[in-house]
């Protein structure tokens, strides 16, 4: 429902857009479903998460460090977009399609890959709790130009 518009332009039909309703309720219903699931990973965090937090650290700072450098090579030719170069590096994605994919190497039985799902809600957790500060950040700089 959300893509409606883009999709009937790509496949060459009469451009439709949603009734406020129709939005209203797309919302609602992918709301429900994000909580749904954020709530269902979060029951996997356990004791246990302590014992892959030094793998989840590596990953989400290789997943900082990666989209930092993409921010500044997408930034290079626009100053205004320099400004919020750090920002833009720092608002990494939520992580909902990373935690469905992390279940499918154990839904298949990859040998090793029971600890992927709580690697990637750890990864999730340290990158949401990054995004925090450099949002606040970002804001109040942006303000200030």
């Amino acid at each position: 429902l959300g893509n409606a518009l883009g999709l009937t332009r790509v496949l060459g039909m009469i451009e439709t857009r949603l009734k406020p309703e129709m939005r209203k309720f797309h919302d609602e219903v992918t709301f429900l479903i994000r909580v749904f699931f954020l709530v269902y990973i979060g029951s996997l965090i356990n004791g246990g998460i302590l014992n892959i937090l030094p793998v989840s650290l590596a990953i989400a700072g290789a997943a900082v460090a990666s989209r930092l450098m993409a921010a500044k090579i997408t930034c290079l030719r626009s100053r205004e977009m320099k400004a919020g170069e750090r920002l833009i590096g720092l608002m990494l994605p939520k992580g909902l399609a990373a935690a469905v994919l992390s279940f499918l190497p154990v839904r298949y039985g990859l040998a090793g890959s029971e600890s992927f799902p709580q690697i990637v809600v750890c990864v999730i957790l340290l990158t949401n709790l990054l995004v925090i500060p450099a949002a606040k950040f970002g804001a109040k700089k942006h303000q200030e130009t």
